[in-house]
């Protein structure tokens, strides 16, 4: 695992096209957030396969937070395990396609792609 102290790490490159505060929790309130080596690793492949930035629209999330947004109680994204992509306008079922491949799971939600590697 990773963690990322909120900060003094936002601005740290954490893969070649993602930094800190893109996975950090986004409740404002915490101090440190943590995500899953595997997790980045899989994001960035993505990223690489995909050719285009990703956007992550929420990666790991604070217990209390996730409770605030309406996330399930046993929520992959507060492990740091999970993360939810915004889907592109252009070539939409092609990152859907690449997510599925790239991700042991994956789903897709209003305007988003959820993805975890939960085994």
């Amino acid at each position: 695992m990773i963690v990322i102290n909120n900060r003094l790490d936002s601005h740290r490159q954490m893969s070649q096209h993602f930094k800190a505060n893109e996975l950090e929790c986004r409740c404002g309130k915490c101090s440190i957030s943590i995500i899953s080596d595997d997790l980045l690793t899989r994001i960035e492949v993505l990223r690489r396969l995909w050719g285009r930035a990703v956007v992550i629209t929420s990666a790991y999330r604070c217990q209390a937070h996730n409770e605030k947004i309406g996330g399930k109680p046993h929520s992959w994204h507060v492990s740091g395990h999970a993360a939810d992509l915004l889907l592109p306008d252009k070539d939409k079922d092609l990152f859907i396609k690449l997510c599925s491949k790239v991700f042991n799971y994956s789903y897709v939600g209003d305007g988003f792609c959820h993805v975890d590697i939960r085994h």
